[in-house]
């Protein structure tokens, strides 16, 4: 079983952002550029469209889409959840409970009203997304994947288990495998 690996490295109130991986330990990159996904923010209680679905290794099948005849990832096999895509878009508003692969995640803050009160949120956005998505598939078939595994990599305090200076993929990922094995 050949996968890539999402590992879970920054929250807001309203979105979460991953990391993408080979099989091998390599960064998923469009040029120079990291490839992220963006997806709800993981909640307790599960909501419909708001909610990231959870941890483990899940089968992946490209489709063509019947709502509007474009091509998207699926993924199979999740909890309490169905047709999980990947699919394009760039604000935390277009996932609809989605993961929106990307390029340069950046940290917004937006005003919103809920009966009468008005607060700031924070989100994520990702750029690039069409294109992002574009080499993702392509990856996928041209290296055989089948299945995404995804764990979350934040401690409880929403601090990045991953050590983000570390710049040897593999090392990342020995440590990520050191510290679930720490933590069992």
């Amino acid at each position: 079983m050949k996968s890539i690996k999402m590992f879970r490295t920054k929250q807001s109130d309203t979105a979460t952002i991953s990391e993408l991986f080979a099989d091998d330990g390599s960064e998923l990159c469009l040029g120079q550029n990291q490839i992220f996904v963006l997806e709800p923010v993981l909640r307790v209680f599960k909501q419909r469209g708001s909610s990231a679905i959870g941890e483990g290794v899940f089968p992946l099948k490209i489709i063509t889409r019947a709502s509007n005849n474009s091509k998207a990832i699926l993924v199979e096999g999740t909890e309490n959840f169905t047709e999980i895509l990947f699919h394009p878009g760039n604000w935390i508003w277009d996932t609809h409970g989605c993961l929106l692969p990307g390029i340069h995640p950046k940290e917004i803050e937006f005003n919103t009203n809920w009966h009468g009160y008005n607060y700031k949120q924070s989100s994520f956005q990702v750029s690039n997304s069409v294109n992002s998505l574009n080499f993702l598939m392509d990856f996928i078939q041209n290296n055989n994947i089948t299945h995404i595994e995804i764990k979350n990599s934040l401690d409880p305090n929403n601090n990045p288990i991953l050590i983000k200076e570390a710049k040897q993929d593999k090392t990342k990922l020995l440590i990520q495998e050191l510290l679930k094995e720490i933590q069992s």
